[in-house]
């Protein structure tokens, strides 16, 4: 079997039910497969995108069509836009394939989807425990403004983080980084 060959797109219905999946396996609070239909769906200000896979594998029989790719989602991210300012709604990767950078590739993907649109900030939260993605988050200009206490619901506080993503300066740095 070829090595996996990664790409991002936006999510689509189809992808739902996948999400949902990983979704379940990544957080301790998961959202229910409804509020992805939600998102997606019906909510305009939404732009959700995943990370997939494509192995190129040959079929046992004779496909007429030579080579099929089989695909399998690795992570997702959200982001919600309102007044001009972003919010990174959900940022996760399948755990078996952490640290590969596939987070931090999602993170750009949003980033860039957020200066497209012309917003000037992000916003999100993260678990006060979770170093690795506090860590990540700094890298691309993220700061402390509040700690949420109590926030999530096995008691954890959460910290918010924003971003100013205004500016010539960013869109160097965001450009250097991919």
């Amino acid at each position: 079997m070829a090595s996996p060959i990664y790409r991002i797109r936006p999510m689509k219905s189809g992808d739902i039910a996948a999400v949902s999946a990983l979704e379940q396996d990544v957080f301790h609070d998961p959202w229910p497969q409804t509020a992805f239909v939600q998102e997606v769906l019906f909510n305009s200000e939404a732009h959700y995108f995943i990370l997939e896979s494509c192995h190129i594998q040959r079929p046992a029989s004779r496909w007429p069509w030579g080579k099929r790719a089989r695909r399998r989602i690795y992570g997702f991210v959200g982001l919600r836009a309102n007044l001009g300012q972003g919010h990174i709604s959900t940022l996760a990767v399948h755990p078996a394939w952490r640290g590969h950078g596939l987070g931090e590739l999602l993170l750009m993907t949003v980033l860039a989807e957020a200066l497209e649109r012309g917003l000037t900030n992000v916003s999100l939260e993260v678990r006060a425990s979770n170093w690795i993605a506090q860590s990540l988050y700094r890298k691309y200009g993220f700061q402390t403004i509040e700690r949420k206490s109590h926030y999530y619901r096995d008691g954890e506080d959460a910290l918010l983080l924003i971003a100013d993503i205004t500016g010539a300066r960013y869109r160097e740095q965001l450009a250097s980084q991919r």
